[in-house]
């Protein structure tokens, strides 16, 4: 089920899932479970499929969620 997100979960994880990488404003593709919760809580709201989603990946890069890590080499 595609879903866009109108407010950011108020909760870190649920079930072992971390919730703290979706954002408002885009479209995910969920699984049933999953969008049910989403959908309970007024996190999100159902969308057009047609509105592209975004990966999570995509997601994290969209937000800044990434950081590059400072590797060395060890001599």
């Amino acid at each position: 089920m595609r879903l866009k997100i109108v407010r950011t979960p108020t909760q870190l994880q649920v079930d072992g899932i971390r919730l703290d990488g979706f954002h408002p404003g885009s479209a995910y593709e969920f699984g049933t479970t999953l969008a049910i919760l989403f959908l309970a809580e007024g996190w999100a709201i159902p969308t057009d499929p047609s509105v592209p989603s975004l990966p999570m990946a995509a997601a994290e890069l969209e937000a800044g969620m990434l950081q590059a890590e400072n590797l060395f080499r060890a001599s």
